[in-house]
């Protein structure tokens, strides 16, 4: 899904995609099927329809609108419930004044749509475009609150907001990790936004070794 070229990913984000995606559902993947497909699509078109098709029924344990959702298989695995995410969206609900919640790193769109559900003002970023243009279609399917920026995080993305939220890469070496130094953005820079904007919440692995100034400051809460 990485190889995405531009014309493939606006195939796949426009109508006639939708409607093959909808043909599909609850298809099981055959050589005739995919045969049948390549008549009337490109080979790449068809492997793209094939693969949301197999992620959409995936995700039905995650989102309840997964059957209008576009995935990749590693933005879906690493996506937060649609459930946890409200949950954890009713925290930043508490907060008073103007502004807005800035999702760092937001993936395919999980806690984003978790945000938008507050009914403000939601901006998402993420420097992946193929991930940017799905999470904006999965936003636009829960709400109409959330904008989506395809860009490389900084400092300056916090300082005015409200509050913002950020779900770092635990596998930016290609390997899981609980230390967040190696994470992706890493602790050091986790630590500039805090001081820009402290109003914030990070998701970690329960076992992630945080600095001890962060749990004596911070509300720490594990969400099985």
């Amino acid at each position: 899904m990485a190889n995405l070229g531009p014309d493939e990913l606006d195939w796949l984000c426009g109508p006639e995609a939708e409607s093959v995606l909808g043909d599909l559902c609850g298809e099981v993947v055959t050589p005739a099927l995919v045969a049948r497909l390549r008549k009337t699509l490109t080979p790449q078109r068809a492997a793209a329809a094939i693969e949301q098709a197999e992620l959409r029924q995936r995700a039905k344990e995650k989102f309840l609108h997964a059957d209008q959702m576009l995935f990749t298989r590693q933005a879906l695995e690493q996506a937060t419930d649609e459930w946890v995410a409200r949950y954890k969206a009713r925290c930043f609900g508490k907060l008073e004044g103007p502004g807005e919640l800035v999702d760092l790193c937001c993936g395919i769109g999980g806690d984003l749509i978790g945000l938008a559900s507050l009914k403000r003002s939601v901006i998402g970023i993420d420097r992946d475009e193929v991930i940017a243009r799905f999470a904006r279609h999965n936003a636009a399917i829960y709400s109409n609150w959330a904008e989506v920026c395809c860009k490389i995080a900084k400092v300056d993305d916090v300082r005015e907001a409200r509050a913002w939220h950020i779900d770092p890469d635990r596998r930016a070496s290609g390997r899981r990790t609980t230390t967040p130094d190696l994470h992706e953005p890493p602790l050091s820079l986790l630590e500039a936004w805090l001081r820009s904007a402290p109003d914030a919440a990070v998701k970690l692995a329960p076992a992630a070794r945080l600095p001890v100034e962060w749990e004596e400051q911070s509300e720490l809460e594990w969400i099985s």
